[in-house]
């Protein structure tokens, strides 16, 4: 069952930098939604729908975890981007589904994973500057706007916290240089233990820029409490790999024109009649 979910825009769903500046880890290798895509397809309208197939997480409870108190673990999300360089915006549909077989997009190697994902997944949009975290290489360099990869600035576990992945909320994570940026919440799609294998989000405008799409599970069974994991039917493995697909398709927006050009074209027009009539006495 594929559940449809229009855009929810954020209202207030913020909270003090200085407390969300907590430990947590992303990487963004091979986890471009475009650039990672395994097809891209013309879907003859205008807009492209590219399929990103390379999607895993442990367990099936990342992003139900990230909606309690002590928020969610990025470890057990996944951070995928992508970026709308349109210079009018776009409007994107993105339907994410689980999935048993994953491909490297930079190898070509076919893996296999747990099927029975349970998806719900957060849309963020980054500000900032673009900053390469200590200059590593590989699955922790950041782009333009992204959270930053954290081991020791401000230590979730001294906030009472898990990590820093709040499913409804901004995200701001810094790294050990003390550089901080902050992803503003714009829409979700998903429930709490809704047992469906899919969920999607349609005729979401976006403007110009980056952007990360948080996928995890929506189940209860797994998240950790007092040190224990809750238990249940229905998941053989609570902590296994899941594998999930994305597909993302994008509208590009035409450019909106000036208003000052409007009125420019109203005023000739204007003109114009004025001289016919003119003209015609």
């Amino acid at each position: 069952m594929n559940k449809v979910l229009f855009a929810m825009v954020a209202m207030g769903m913020t909270a003090l930098a200085s407390i969300q500046e907590a430990s947590a880890h992303v990487g963004w290798g091979n986890r471009d939604l475009i650039l990672n895509a395994q097809n891209v397809v013309d879907n003859g309208d205008g807009s492209i729908t590219y399929e990103y197939r390379f999607g895993s997480v442990t367990g099936n409870y990342g992003w139900a975890d990230g909606l309690d108190y002590d928020w969610g673990d990025s470890h057990i999300v996944r951070f995928t981007k992508f970026e709308i360089t349109n210079p009018g915006g776009a409007v994107v549909d993105i339907s994410v589904r689980a999935a048993t077989e994953l491909t490297n997009p930079a190898t070509g190697e076919v893996t296999t994973a747990l099927g029975d994902l349970n998806p719900a997944f957060t849309l963020y949009k980054g500000v900032g500057p673009v900053v390469d975290y200590g200059g590593t290489t590989g699955a922790h360099n950041l782009v333009p706007a992204s959270s930053f990869d954290t081991t020791e600035f401000l230590n979730a576990d001294e906030l009472g916290k898990e990590g820093l992945f709040r499913a409804l909320h901004d995200v701001t994570m810094c790294n050990t240089s003390g550089q901080c940026g902050t992803q503003a919440y714009v829409a979700h799609a998903g429930e709490i233990n809704d047992p469906s294998n899919s969920v999607s989000l349609a005729g979401l405008f976006l403007e110009p820029g980056w952007y990360s799409l948080v996928i995890g599970g929506n189940s209860h069974i797994g998240i950790p409490l007092f040190g224990n994991d809750f238990t249940g039917s229905g998941i053989d493995d609570v902590d296994g790999v899941r594998g999930f697909h994305v597909d993302l398709t994008i509208t590009p927006a035409p450019v909106p024109v000036p208003a000052a050009v409007w009125l420019m074209g109203s005023a000739l027009v204007g003109l114009i009649g004025m001289r016919r009539r003119e003209a015609a006495v």
